[in-house]
């Protein structure tokens, strides 16, 4: 930026003083778009560029607005030490994130989880769907929109809108995300920006390679646009720690050690862990993507807009844990010494333990398109029109879910939590190095898929009805498709071949040098047999079975949205006072026909409902540099996909029903809304806002009698060979998901951003920005009929904070940031997540008015991800995973022109 930097001696001690930050690791920015002003006569004042003046640009999308709008615009990502969209969208206030490997996967915002997020890319609804580990939720089959597809390069601005206006089309319950590429006229003419980066983790110790390139150009006086971007990178992390599959009571053989009949109850009662392990996963990932851009402007009046945006995010990942199979088999095993802390078998040793050492592969594979046109046309100065006609598709493929399993029985096998509850100590009792102690005993193999695509068809146009009083309205066509398939090949080796085969070195592997960075107890083996996935697939023809499909996940939505708005707009004057506000209605029919499996056959079922959601806005400006907004809106979500499959079974003989709910309503709430801003200079903010949520209900699942057939939406041929065939009017017990009740989410955010231009020398080229949420909900989880049943949402933290403290002059740049949430559940009572807090950093340096080097640091405090099991009611606080992806060091180098 222009502001002269006076104080040399300054710079230096500010380098030494991030140089320890610097030393632990750093960080890549890479294609951020450099707006240094070239002449430097044009004003006296200092002009600000780089990391600022994308905040500048954030704070006026924010203050022009007239609901709750937070922004990130494109320096802004490009800058900030992220790796894809969902960590640079956690910078947000009250926009938190839960990561995959060590890496943001989806959001939330206010508290209401990912499933109540609406995403827009350029304009349009998409939905973006990757895959996970079982302990996250495996692949997702759900509303939720995946930001781990996409690498923030390709992005110039993001927009969270968190209150509701009648032209912003519905779905959104939590908030509508923007994700906005760049297009041709936002650049001056040709630019071009080349950026490479090397990746390193410091527990998978390799090295990976990010790049991007960007080229854009325009002519005849802006009249024709091109734009071409391209970003891609490899990623090998390695996830290590312990997991315990959760903890569980159950009643043992016999207890050896036990003298009295009430030592084996307590025994017995005693929660102990279901599959005590240490596992190491390897994730392989390679992301590409690419969007295009052709913009016209078609004389003074009309802009057409073409665009297309690619992204492929494809994988391995390879999960290998050496455990002991408790779970189930606590009729076979003998306790022959424990100890019982609080309720909890927190160590003990068995004889007839079944141990187990398994190795899994993925082969994970999302590919995103999507193709918009948009076209802008004024009439006159007082009439205008646009259009948007679009595509997307999200295709993820699992072609390659393979588990190879390797057991054998043990005398004298412990497990130990009394010294560190994360990191327990294991004694096998043999030589578990030893491939010949194992028998080959089970294979599985679940290829899966999810498909969703969206076709989208929108007409808006406004009138000028005075200077001050605007009025708009448009039409909108959705429609969306949902498939999801998986199958299973699972079977003992022993009704493949006949028996169980002995393991040879050929059919094992050895995993080694497990731990690193974790302090696992001595004694604990650090290397093990590992099955070799290959050799043992083909030993049983493996791909070559049967896969049986497994109708609980054989399904499908397809779900037509007809909406049409209208809206009025205000921007006037009280006095000397600005008045902006808004008001309008949107009014929505909903299509839906979901297919499921019921009984063996593929059962279709159609539902639709009409929802009338009003919304109103005002911004109030008492001052120059003072909003006052408050807002209120009715707001919908549609059910999730899950719960409206017609797939389960029946029972003719029985007269019993049991399947989702193809008839579930959406998710309805009124939202409140209300804050206060003080913009004390061009640069600084400081604001508060309150929100209120009452949420009219939650899916429940429940059993009722004496539902007569016919009233299901199904056919009556189900009762075919049935004792009441033709009696479509039979009473069944049905159970099924229906709309429970409802829910409550309030709280508040604070944020400040502000320069320190009040300083001298060095401190005058730094500043601060942070944000502060508190979040709190009382939902009832009870079904109609049931006993109260209050608690937090899914995926909601009370409290969450982001902070960063920045420099920048005309040559060096730095940053650190932090971003915290506190504990989160993720399955209502019983799992949650422990908050953390994230310290990332980024540097760069400026070798010539074209090239920068860049130097960033991710998870500088290696933060745990550390899962639990709320047992008992959640009397017990029980590990459950803990694991840990290591240090993001990114050394790399960008190029402008």
């Amino acid at each position: 930026m222009r502001t002269d930097f006076r104080n040399s001696k300054g710079k230096l001690l500010l380098g030494v003083s991030l140089g320890v930050v610097l030393a632990a690791g750093g960080m890549s920015s890479v294609m951020a778009q450099d707006a240094n002003v070239e002449n430097e006569d044009v004003f006296d004042e200092i002009v600000v560029t780089g990391f600022r003046s994308s905040l500048m640009s954030a704070i006026a999308t924010k203050r022009n607005s007239v609901g709750s709008v937070d922004a990130i615009m494109a320096e802004d990502i490009a800058d900030f030490p992220d790796l894809n969209l969902a960590e640079s969208l956690q910078r947000i206030p009250g926009v938190t994130i839960r990561r995959e490997a060590g890496e943001g996967r989806n959001i939330s915002v206010r508290g209401l989880g990912p499933q109540f997020t609406r995403v827009r890319v350029n304009g349009m609804e998409g939905l973006g769907t990757s895959g996970g580990t079982d302990s996250s939720g495996g692949a997702n089959r759900s509303r939720q929109f995946d930001f781990n597809i996409f690498a923030s390069e390709l992005f110039n601005s993001l927009v969270v809108r968190k209150t509701a206006e009648a032209s912003v089309d519905e779905g959104a319950l939590g908030a509508t995300v923007d994700l906005n590429t760049g297009r041709p006229f936002d650049y001056d003419g040709q630019t071009i920006v080349l950026a490479g980066q090397a990746l390193y983790n410091d527990v998978a110790e390799k090295v990976s390679p990010r790049a991007s390139a960007l080229y854009t150009n325009s002519w005849n006086d802006k009249k024709v646009g091109l734009l071409f971007a391209v970003s891609y990178s490899k990623r090998n992390i390695q996830e290590e720690g312990a997991s315990t599959v959760r903890w569980q009571a159950n009643d043992f053989l016999s207890c050896s050690a036990c003298t009295s009949d009430g030592e084996i109850a307590a025994v017995n009662d005693a929660f102990h862990p279901r599959i005590p392990r240490y596992g190491r996963l390897t994730h392989e990932q390679e992301r590409l993507g690419i969007n295009g851009a052709l913009q016209f402007a078609v004389g003074d009046n009309t802009e057409i807009v073409i665009e297309g945006l690619y992204g492929s995010l494809k994988g391995t990942r390879q999960e290998q844990f050496l455990e002991a199979l408790i779970r189930n088999n606590e009729d076979e095993m003998d306790v022959t010494d424990y100890t019982i802390q609080d309720g909890k078998l927190i160590s003990a040793t068995f004889d007839n333990a079944f141990i187990r050492v398994e190795n899994r592969l993925d082969e994970l594979d999302t590919v995103f398109t999507q193709i918009t046109g948009t076209i802008t046309h004024d009439f006159s100065d007082t009439f205008r029109v646009d259009a948007l006609v679009g595509t997307s598709k999200s295709d993820f493929q699992n072609p390659i879910q393979t588990t190879i399993i390797f057991d054998r029985i043990s005398d004298g096998y412990s497990y130990d939590y009394s010294g560190d509850e994360n990191l327990p100590q294991f004694n096998y009792g043999f030589d578990v190095t030893d491939p010949t102690e194992f028998e080959f005993t089970e294979v599985r193999d679940r290829p899966n898929s999810v498909v969703n695509t969206y076709d989208t068809i929108q007409i808006n146009a406004e009138y000028d009805l005075t200077d001050t009083i605007s009025v708009k309205g448009g039409i909108n066509w959705k429609k969306y498709g949902f498939d999801v398939a998986e199958a299973r090949r699972d079977d003992s080796v022993a009704d493949i071949l006949g028996a169980s085969v002995p393991v040879t070195a050929d059919l094992a592997g050895l995993l080694t040098d497990f731990g690193s960075g974790l302090n696992i107890p001595s004694g604990t083996d650090l290397s093990w047999v590992s099955p070799n996935i290959g050799a043992a697939a083909t030993l049983v023809d493996l791909y070559n079975l049967s896969a049986a499909p497994r109708d609980r996940d054989i399904r499908s939505v397809a779900e037509e949205n007809l909406g049409a708005f209208v809206q009025f707009d205000l921007n006037t004057s009280i006095g000397d006072m600005g008045f902006r506000a808004n008001g309008g209605v949107r009014v929505v029919e909903t299509k839906i026909d979901s297919t499921g499996v019921l009984s063996g056959g593929a059962v279709t079922v159609e539902n639709s409902y009409t929802d009338v959601l009003p919304s109103f806005n005002v911004a109030f400006e008492p001052s120059d540099d003072v909003i006052v907004r408050a807002s209120f809106a009715k707001v919908m979500s549609r059910p999730g996909l899950g719960v409206l499959s017609p797939g389960g079974s029946i029972g003719a003989f029985e007269q019993t029903l049991g399947s989702g709910n193809p008839a579930q309503e959406p998710f309805i709430a009124n939202a409140f809304d209300v804050g206060v801003e003080w913009y004390f200079s061009d640069e600084g903010l400081f604001s508060v806002a309150g929100f209120y949520k009452d949420i009219g209900s939650f899916i429940a699942r429940i059993t009722e009698d004496n539902i007569p057939f016919s009233t299901l939406g199904l056919s009556c041929d189900l009762l075919n060979g049935s004792p009441i065939e033709g009696e479509c009017d039979a009473l069944f017990s049905v159970t099924r998901n229906v709309n429970g009740n409802g829910g409550s989410v309030k709280g508040f955010e604070v944020i400040l951003q502000t320069p320190f231009t009040f300083a001298e020398g060095f401190l005058g080229n730094m500043g601060f920005t942070a944000n502060y949420t508190f979040v709190t909900s009382s939902v009832n989880y009870a079904a109609p009929g049931e006993a109260d049943n209050f608690g937090q949402l899914v995926g909601l933290s009370k409290n969450a904070y982001n902070a960063t403290l920045y420099y920048e002059d005309e040559v060096f740049s730095t940053r650190i940031s932090a971003s915290y949430r506190s504990d989160f559940l993720v399955r209502f009572p019983d799992r949650e997540v422990k908050g953390g807090l994230n310290l990332d950093f980024s540097a760069s340096y400026k070798l010539t008015d074209n090239i920068s080097l860049t130097v960033e640091a991710v998870n500088l405090t290696d933060t745990k991800f550390n899962q639990r099991h709320l047992a008992d009611g959640g009397a017990q606080d029980l590990p459950y995973v803990y694991h840990h992806t290591g240090r993001n060091v990114i050394i790399g180098a960008r190029a402008k022109f």
